[in-house]
């Protein structure tokens, strides 16, 4: 089953929230580091979880890292724009689902959270940029999406399906947007449902995106904020895809699909459990 899953960024550190914790295996490491990925200010965060040593005894260089980051050995953009320190890291798309704000009767209408999990850090000594995200995907849904000039969106293509999670041995459910026009124009043009996904690569980047949020005022001017989203853009598919049925077989996808949802049922329970311990409080 082909599961490329890989984030790849260099940059500036703009800025971190980092924070350490006692657990079984010792003192980890927690938190986000934000990296500036491009000239024009592009800010992802990535999240981190490391423990001093590998299970096989050998010394987590990111850890190390991490440490002096919280030691106050590594500059910010936020702190001090033309002495940030430069770094190169490697990732991963995560995914992680829980129950909004409007709550969630069943598993499909749960949130989902689509994020960066960082894996290891290196320097970046000729202070390159990078914003690159790549996976294998089974896409299984294209929405076109309407321009909406009042709040500032853009026309756009977006793209529905899973990655695999090699380690949990599940599916994962993600999304990203196309916006330049040859991508979109490529998306309209292919039939895809559930009942006939397609299996492909997909490249794309990191890519802020203005939109502005207009409220009504009682007394004739309305209240206007302008914010900055960030998007996960593709930008490349190849030619010629994977044959569905092959290397991920109708078998697979059935039983990871299956492993996904549990999880997810899993996470719904538990919100359901906390709710319940919530309404029997005493004050």
């Amino acid at each position: 089953m082909k599961s490329y899953n890989k984030v790849e960024l260099k940059g500036r550190i703009h800025n971190f929230s980092l924070e350490e914790k006692d657990t079984e295996k010792g003192t980890a490491i927690t938190g986000t580091v934000t990296l500036q990925v491009n000239e024009a200010g592009t800010c992802v965060d990535v999240r981190f979880y490391a423990l001093p040593k590998y299970n096989s005894g050998k010394t987590n260089r990111t850890y190390s890292v991490l440490e002096d980051m919280l030691a106050g050995n590594y500059k910010t953009v936020v702190n001090d724009a033309d002495e940030a320190d430069w770094l190169a890291i490697d990732a991963n798309i995560d995914i992680d689902y829980y129950v909004g704000r409007d709550g969630a009767k069943d598993i499909d209408e749960m949130s989902r959270s689509q994020r960066i999990r960082g894996s290891f850090i290196n320097a970046n000594k000729n202070h390159e940029y990078e914003n690159v995200w790549k996976c294998d995907m089974l896409v299984t849904r294209i929405e076109d999406v309407e321009e909406n000039p009042e709040k500032g969106y853009p026309h756009k293509v977006r793209m529905h399906g899973f990655i695999v999670d090699d380690y949990n041995e599940r599916l994962m459910g993600v999304r990203f947007e196309a916006m330049d026009q040859a991508p979109m124009n490529h998306l309209l043009g292919l039939s895809v449902s559930k009942d006939n996904p397609l299996y492909t690569s997909v490249k794309g980047e990191f890519r802020m995106v203005k939109t502005l949020k207009v409220v009504e005022g009682a007394f004739g001017e309305d209240d206007k904020k302008e914010f900055e989203n960030l998007f996960w853009v593709m930008t490349w598919m190849p030619r010629n895809t994977y044959e569905f049925g092959d290397d991920i077989t109708v078998e697979d996808y059935n039983a990871y699909m299956t492993a996904c949802d549990e999880y997810k049922q899993e996470k719904l329970n538990k919100s359901k459990d906390a709710a319940d311990e919530g309404d029997n409080l005493v004050f």
